[in-house]
């Protein structure tokens, strides 16, 4: 056993997922248009990412970070913007059927038109988005348009409807708070698709959640549950498979109904490999996998890293009151 002080406690946890047999569109690989909402300024072949990044690589604004570059753009984040392409679409996607429109993570207020119809609108950086589209997309060139509200501009209207006057408007909007500016880095209030977006069709089982609880950590066992959610679009019995580092561990038949699933599968291992705080030993990250299967063939899959440990809060009397400092391992 040893003993640690730490700062900042987070849990050791990650997730990546494998899409199986579902068919992909990559939406941040079209060739994207952006434009002010006004019309007088655009930008051809922009970076769907971020608007500052695309004015940047276009040589409309100076880098931020160079000298007094960050007074400079500040007139960006007051302003709305569009971004728009088009994409292509074979017919045998659209047969295969389950069109939905997938955003990882949007920054932050945005209204998303497809072929002219509004079908999401988002207010929230740290999440997902999914939204199916059915009938909305057709076989052969489609048209996307993404308004982006600025984010100043919707804080400055929350903060006049709210009774208690704020030192700081940042706190209305679900965005990283850093992006306002901090005494550690500049304020660049950013406005863009900043994680993965795609169109993928075809997929009737989706694992869209794991997570490892870790019940008990010892030297000589870990005991932890799996706890698993699948959205499926039919009632259907399916196998699931645990594998923790490539070893299966399990193997048990479900029965998934329409519409979300919820599972949880105990495990144990033994003489786990813990991880350790920097300085005290391995920081080791076990891959725990569940893998979905129909008639013997993998159609979704999730994995998970996670680092095993124990850790403790030490209130002990002493000389001077009561001790505090996290216990690891």
């Amino acid at each position: 056993m040893r003993t640690a002080l730490v700062l900042v406690f987070f849990h050791l946890f990650g997730v990546c997922s494998l899409h199986i047999s579902a068919q992909t569109i990559d939406l941040k690989k079209q060739d994207w248009n952006l434009q002010n909402k006004t019309g007088n300024i655009s930008v051809e072949h922009a970076n769907p990412s971020d608007v500052h990044l695309s004015l940047m690589e276009a040589g409309q604004i100076p880098d931020p970070f160079y000298r007094l570059g960050e007074e400079k753009i500040q007139w960006v984040a007051q302003q709305d913007w569009v971004y728009s392409c088009s994409f292509f679409v074979p017919e045998n996607m659209i047969e295969t059927g389950n069109p939905k429109l997938i955003f990882e993570g949007m920054d932050t207020y945005a209204n998303v038109f497809l072929n002219d119809s509004l079908v999401l609108s988002t207010d929230n950086m740290f999440v997902e988005w999914v939204v199916e589209i059915g009938s909305l997309i057709k076989p052969g060139y489609n048209k996307l348009k993404i308004e982006f509200v600025s984010p100043l501009i919707v804080n400055r209207l929350k903060a006049e409807q709210f009774k208690i006057r704020l030192p700081d408007n940042r706190g209305f909007t679900r965005k990283a708070a850093y992006h306002f500016g901090w005494d550690w880095g500049p304020g660049i209030v950013t406005m863009g698709i900043w994680k993965a977006a795609r169109i993928e069709f075809g997929k009737e089982i989706e694992t869209t959640d794991l997570f490892v609880e870790q019940k008990k950590v010892k030297d000589e066992k870990a005991e932890v549950k799996v706890m698993v959610e699948i959205v499926s679009e039919a009632k259907v019995k399916v196998e699931a498979k645990l594998e923790v580092d490539g070893l299966v561990c399990l193997k048990k038949v479900i029965k998934l109904k329409g519409g979300t699933n919820y599972f949880s599968f105990p495990m144990e291992i033994e003489n786990p490999k813990l991880w350790w705080p920097n300085g005290m030993g391995e920081q080791y990250l076990y891959e725990i996998t569940v893998s979905i299967l129909r008639s013997g063939k993998v159609v979704d899959e999730k994995t998970a890293v996670a680092g095993l440990r124990s850790v403790e809060v030490i209130q002990e009397k002493d000389s001077v009151g009561k001790s505090f400092f996290f216990r690891v391992n």
